[in-house]
């Protein structure tokens, strides 16, 4: 645990003594916040369309409608996206900037073991993302002060993003360790995770065992049911399983490179 821990702090040190953070951190508050804004217009702008309309029945329907759904869904979809795009970026240079520089052999000769190497340098990167998950609790906070909103489906979604996020963590480390070059890095993960985000789509052409199948596999069949507010085991363990391989195969990479060395 004192080795992860130091290799936790060297890493988050990086982060924040380098411009890569501040960008990501910034670019993921710009998108998200962009998205919020134009999801508070567009609830405002329906919601003036119903009242100047006078219909009796437009004027229920306004009383029901709920500013979670309205609002927060749409954010917490984009901001999965935004999340799909940056996290690569977040986490390409963990081990090909130590493949590039040759540190990697003073790392994996060191006696650390290649756990703790894999767990600091996992929680780093998640540190980074959680930090900049938090940072945007003031959207809903804004929206606590001016409307209604339900607490469950709030923090499902945030535990549904920060899921989404640690699997998209594991994946970046584990691409990490297959080139020296950051960018190669960066479009390994993008693609990897890219073809976990689509495959689902797959699953309305296909039938049987096979649709199920690709349903299962998908990364946003799971997170749907964070984003209505719902907590199901299933898809706890699906993050947690996703996040374990992705660190798994990371290990796995570090061994085989030992051996190269």
């Amino acid at each position: 645990m004192r080795n992860t821990w130091s290799i936790f702090k060297k890493e988050m040190s990086l982060f924040f003594t380098s411009p890569i953070a501040y960008m990501i951190i910034a670019v993921y508050l710009i998108l998200t916040g962009y998205f919020f804004y134009m999801g508070i217009v567009s609830f405002a702008n329906y919601v003036n369309y119903m009242k100047m309309s006078g219909n009796p029945q437009a004027m229920e329907q306004l009383s029901k409608i709920n500013i979670s759904d309205a609002v927060l869904r749409p954010l917490v979809y984009n901001a999965s996206v935004v999340i799909l795009l940056i996290m690569p970026l977040l986490t390409m240079r963990l081990y090909s900037e130590e493949f590039k520089t040759g540190t990697i052999e003073l790392l994996l000769t060191s006696p650390v073991s290649h756990i703790s190497i894999v767990l600091g340098k996992f929680f780093a990167s998640v540190g980074v993302f959680a930090l900049m998950l938090a940072l945007t609790f003031t959207y809903p906070a804004v929206l606590y002060i001016y409307g209604n909103v339900e607490t469950g489906p709030l923090f499902t979604s945030y535990l549904g993003l920060f899921l989404i996020g640690m699997a998209f963590a594991a994946v970046g480390n584990f691409t990490s360790t297959l080139s020296k070059n950051q960018v190669v890095s960066a479009v390994l993960g993008f693609g990897v995770l890219l073809l976990f985000w689509v495959i689902g789509w797959a699953s309305y052409n296909a039938e049987g065992v096979l649709s199920e199948f690709l349903k299962a596999v998908s990364i946003m069949e799971h997170f749907e049911t964070f984003a209505k507010g719902i907590i199901d085991s299933k898809d706890l363990m699906y993050y947690l399983s996703f996040t374990f391989i992705g660190l798994f195969l990371t290990s796995l990479s570090l061994e085989s490179t030992k051996w190269r060395l």
